[in-house]
């Protein structure tokens, strides 16, 4: 608890200690993997975060649609789009009702120059959620560095103007 409350403080840093502490009395601590992966996105380092979140997939598959989304912003982050789009499709079909999922799709799709898959997907989000505006989610994300936020951003217009 004491590292997601770093997280959403945007202290990357005291996240990764709490994290390790958790995982220091339980190397298979599924939610504390996942936070170390999801730390990892963050921090600039997407492509180290897939084996946790993997990791954390295997151990505790309830809550695979929520790992799934961090997979998928993982390789979205690192430009690795097509993987993106899988993990995202992944999260939708096991959380059929997300916006976010749809949001971070759009925008991978967007990078892939699949402009009417992304608009199908839009219409998906905005029946879903019709206030969804991808800077205001992309604007509660703790990114170390703007650019990987920029990333997403402009992914997302290259496929549908906010």
């Amino acid at each position: 608890v004491a590292a997601i409350v770093k997280f959403w403080e945007k202290d990357l840093a005291g996240h990764r200690e709490e994290v390790e502490k958790a995982l220091a009395l339980n190397p298979n601590f599924a939610l504390a993997l996942r936070m170390r992966g999801v730390g990892n996105i963050y921090n600039g380092a997407p492509l180290e975060a897939i084996p946790d979140l993997e990791h954390a997939l295997r151990l505790d598959p309830l809550v695979g649609h929520l790992t799934w989304q961090f997979i998928g912003s993982a390789y979205l982050i690192a430009g690795q789009y097509q993987k993106a789009v899988e993990a995202f499709r992944e999260r939708i079909r096991l959380s059929p009702k997300t916006d976010l999922s749809r949001g971070f799709l759009i925008a991978a799709l967007g990078h892939l120059g699949e402009v009417d898959e992304a608009r199908r997907v839009w219409a998906e989000l905005k029946e879903i959620n019709p206030n969804y505006r991808i800077s205001e989610h992309v604007g509660r994300l703790p990114f170390r560095d703007p650019a990987d936020a920029e990333r997403i951003r402009v992914g997302f217009a290259m496929a549908v103007p906010e």
